[in-house]
């Protein structure tokens, strides 16, 4: 889902215009009887048998429309396409509200009436209103355009030099772990440049110690090297028995997750 500031202002404005078409915003008083005016919101006026009144229901329409097509992330060239799902959801309501007062004005005028906005009118303004900021927000801001991997600069390659294409590092033969404490797989063969460790069932290598987290380390292979990385484990990683955060491992070294020891082996 699309979490820019853009969508956020007309997810919020759309759920105003909705919960301001259920709340008190016309107030209709008789010029006759001045201060006795009773106040409806643009629901109760829209359920009335006047033809033009009915019309007030595309407010909670247009609502609903621009809500659901903010919570649609866009990107690229559509973007053009959901501004204009949510342009036209928020501007049917406001051309029926518009639309709906002159009317009324018109025929209260004939019977000595007078239709005046309540403060419950100001949840719909503010609705709107923070509506259209989002979306001019979203027009002048650019398209994103779809993630791509970003294997950064190749190593050796003078500035200006054409790109060349990625080839994943290989693992050096033969890495492996053998079994020094405790009871696990052993010897364990490294098959992959990013070797999960843990007592997770979705691990390389999974361990049955209590102390061993669900993802516990990992050994990743890079720029022609082995490096061991904790991962925010809850009794941590050890390597020669000196607790670490990332290391470069050599052959050797011995690694301690819980009660469980391997030897690491190039």
């Amino acid at each position: 889902m699309d979490n820019s500031i853009a969508k956020w202002l007309v997810r919020a404005g759309a759920l105003l215009v909705v919960l301001g078409f259920f709340i008190p915003s016309v107030a209709v008083s008789c010029t006759v009887l001045p201060g006795a005016a009773q106040t409806y919101s643009m629901g109760q006026l829209a359920s009335q048998a006047s033809q033009q009144q009915p019309l007030l229901y595309l407010v909670l329409l247009g609502g609903f429309i621009a809500l659901a097509v903010a919570l649609v992330p866009s990107h690229g060239k559509n973007k053009f396409l959901f501004i204009a799902g949510e342009s036209l959801g928020f501007g049917m309501g406001m051309l029926s509200i518009l639309g709906t007062l002159v009317f009324l004005s018109s025929q209260m005028q004939q019977y000595g009436l007078e239709i005046n906005l309540s403060a419950g009118s100001f949840v719909l303004f503010l609705g709107y209103g923070l509506g259209g900021v989002g979306i001019l927000l979203e027009f002048f801001q650019p398209a994103r355009p779809a993630l791509k991997p970003d294997y950064g600069a190749s190593p050796g390659l003078a500035p200006g030099a054409p790109p060349q294409a990625y080839s994943p590092p290989q693992p050096a033969s033969g890495a492996r772990l053998e079994l020094m404490r405790g009871n696990a797989p052993s010897p364990v063969s490294i098959q992959t440049t990013d070797f999960q460790i843990g007592r997770g069932s979705r691990n390389h290598l999974i361990l049955g110690d209590r102390q061993a987290s669900v993802v516990h380390a990992r050994l990743r292979f890079a720029q022609g090297a082995w490096f061991i990385q904790d991962q925010d484990s809850s009794n941590g990683t050890f390597v020669n028995g000196k607790k670490i955060k990332a290391q470069r491992l050599n052959d050797g070294d011995q690694i301690r997750v819980g009660e469980i020891i391997y030897i690491f082996r190039v």
